[in-house]
């Protein structure tokens, strides 16, 4: 991606022009669910224009959605962020400034199935969910600046998101530096039920990590044991919901047999007796794997896309049944890896 030194839109409140309603309930409403379309899609003199938020962006060049939330994620980290990237050696580099190298170098002919094509596009269209629907956290912006916290806010913006396309409400906990609660608590619009909700990713080394231009080889286990007993020490008083990210690179056909007996073993091995007197916090646990980060510079094949899996157990302390909802927050994984394909090429003004 060739980012321009000035930016050619403007940033600011709006307003939804006349007739706009209806321009989205018949052209783009029946072809998206309501969580993932564009608030404002619409030509303005000319120009492309989307609301995020409370903020009305126009471009002059940009045709499509994609794009647009992709010069969102550069100008949300910030332009300086990634000027200042560019005077340090590549392997000095934040993932980010070295995902944004290697889209700008290949910006002529660039592999729009590329490993850092695909993982900038997810995270540009995750936190474009956020800030549609609740409002990013400044420390959470200041995590995903930081190299050595950049997986772990990458993360919990994926989780977030899919709690938000299943219709919960994120309230984020704000960091006290003790460690001792949860990331943020959702609570269902519908149902009013509030869930304190955990991720944790996986760090290996030489994937999302500063210095991560080329990857560490395939991991000989799954090996995240130690990251639910760190969930689960948070003990929250709402029903626990933990989140993991394998981080491995899904596909490689040796790896399967070890990720499933693994992802078992792990959570039977939860010791439930040791939480007999307070009852056993947790409701479910979630299992996410995204390889992209493992395919920086080379092409991700359909089976390197995010896959998951579910445990779930009757055996705590909450009058819950969690089975619907973590069906439904599963099947919302496909919706915030499918960027909407709007484009405003032929668009008219409502």
């Amino acid at each position: 991606m060739t980012i321009p030194s000035t930016p050619p839109y403007s940033v600011g409140p709006y307003q939804k022009p006349n007739g706009w309603d209806e321009f989205i309930q018949k052209h783009i409403s029946g072809h998206y669910g309501f969580t993932n379309v564009p608030s404002l899609t619409v030509l303005v003199t000319g120009n492309a224009a989307l609301g995020i938020g409370r903020s009305f962006y126009t471009h002059e060049f940009l045709i499509s959605f994609r794009e647009f939330v992709s010069y969102f994620l550069f100008e949300l980290v910030t332009r300086e962020f990634f000027d200042n990237q560019r005077n340090l050696e590549m392997g000095d580099r934040h993932p980010l400034s070295i995902w944004d190298a290697l889209l700008s170098r290949n910006a002529g002919g660039q592999n729009s199935e590329s490993g850092e094509s695909i993982a900038w596009a997810m995270l540009a269209y995750q936190l474009y969910i956020l800030e549609e629907h609740s409002s990013i956290p400044p420390d959470l912006l200041q995590r995903l600046r930081d190299s050595k916290q950049f997986q772990g806010a990458r993360y919990e913006i994926q989780v977030a998101a899919m709690m938000i396309c299943t219709g919960h409400k994120i309230d984020w906990l704000k960091p006290d530096g003790s460690g001792k609660h949860v990331e943020f608590i959702a609570t269902h619009s519908n149902t009013g039920q509030r869930f304190a909700v955990e991720a944790k990713s996986r760090h290996r080394e030489g994937v999302l990590a500063k210095g991560s231009e080329s990857v560490s080889s395939v991991p000989l286990r799954v090996d995240f044991s130690h990251l639910i007993s760190r969930a689960l020490a948070k003990n929250p008083i709402d029903p626990l919901l933990i989140f993991i990210d394998a981080n491995v690179p899904h596909g490689v056909e040796e790896m399967q047999p070890t990720l499933e007996r693994e992802i078992d073993a792990a959570w039977k091995r939860v010791d439930r007796k040791s939480w007999s007197e307070k009852g056993f916090p947790c409701v479910g646990m979630i299992v996410t794997n995204d390889s992209s980060p493992w395919r920086v510079g080379k092409e991700l094949k359909s089976e390197g896309l995010p896959c998951w899996a579910k445990f779930c157990t009757d055996d705590h302390r909450h009058e819950l049944d969690a089975v619907p909802y973590l069906d439904e927050i599963l099947s919302s994984l496909s919706t915030i890896v499918r960027i909407p394909d709007l484009n405003w090429k032929n668009s008219k003004r409502p």
